[in-house]
């Protein structure tokens, strides 16, 4: 595709933001509803090509301001948990200032160039609609089990297309979350001001999180007590599945596994892992004779037989 258009796609991939839903514009036409579905998300994606192509700025504006979320903070504290929902929703609401702009140049640049053609899948929990091993290092992240979608834009004859990822079905429509990242650990809001008290009050501490630092696998591996050998899905087996799975580790201070994200690996033999890591309990540690939260990273390396 064109070079304006491949340059949006990376604004696109990291922008969101929210709005009240339009429902339609200052002539008085109704916009469809789609159900929740793949086809309902490839008839959403499709509209928008289409109104794109016809030069429709009117409607077009309408239906790009239907793909931005509702109450994004309260979105991804939902599905990816207190912790990593908020900041992965700083980060959306930071960046959407430049989402419907950057939508408005990329699909205009889409259609313009013969792009017409929307395939849209669908995740729900596990492995069900064959995630990649980048998708999956997502998906495994969230806390509910809210479908998920991505979709590839096609142009007719070519064996290339160009990918959004993730789309979820909030308040009647389809709304654009972005290429997502949960394993950050920041603030909730990137750069914004926290509210400023008393500067001579006693600052509040009951919310901070447990000091962390990061161990080398090799090294923490001494302090293993418990640990639950990785299955092998015959599923996996039958595919012919083999390779290394990276995970990360959160190990609290009483030393039991916390939290467990996949880093790379394919889906099958990620949930293997990350289910057996999560039952493996640690000596604690301890820094200056304090307990604290390690972070480190564990591999599982699954080769078949011969």
């Amino acid at each position: 595709m064109g070079k304006a258009a491949a340059i949006f796609l990376f604004t696109l991939l990291v922008a969101g933001a929210w709005a009240q839903e339009p429902r339609q514009s200052a002539a008085g036409s109704v916009l469809a509803v789609y159900p929740e579905s793949s086809e309902g998300l490839r008839a959403q994606i499709t509209e928008l090509l289409e109104a794109a192509k016809a030069g429709d700025g009117e409607r077009l504006g309408l239906l790009l301001n239907r793909l931005l979320l509702p109450s994004p903070a309260e979105w991804f504290r939902e599905v990816f948990g207190e912790t990593a929902g908020a900041v992965t929703a700083g980060d959306h609401i930071h960046s959407q200032q430049n989402m419907i702009a950057g939508f408005r140049q990329f699909f205009t640049a889409l259609s313009s160039e013969g792009f017409s053609k929307v395939e849209a899948r669908r995740f729900d929990q596990g492995c069900k609609g064959n995630p990649s091993a980048e998708e999956y290092r997502v998906l495994s992240r969230r806390q509910q089990p809210i479908p998920m979608y991505t979709v590839i834009v096609w142009r007719r004859g070519k064996s290339r297309g160009q990918s959004l990822w993730f789309f979820a079905y909030v308040g009647g429509a389809f709304r654009y979350v972005g290429k997502l990242d949960p394993l950050k650990r920041g603030p909730a809001v990137p750069g914004a001001s926290e509210p400023q008290g008393d500067p001579g009050a006693p600052s509040d501490t009951s919310h901070r999180l447990p000091p962390q630092i990061r161990v080398e696998e090799k090294d923490q591996q001494t302090k293993l007590i418990e640990q639950v050998t990785p299955a092998y899905p015959y599923a996996a087996q039958g595919l012919g599945i083999q390779g290394t799975v990276q995970v990360q580790a959160i190990i609290g201070t009483d030393g039991r596994v916390r939290t467990v994200e996949v880093l790379s690996g394919e889906c099958l033999l990620a949930e293997a892992v990350t289910a057996a890591v999560r039952k493996w309990r640690y000596q604690p540690t301890l820094v200056n004779g304090q307990p604290v939260e390690v972070v480190t990273t564990i591999a599982a390396i699954y080769r078949l037989s011969r």
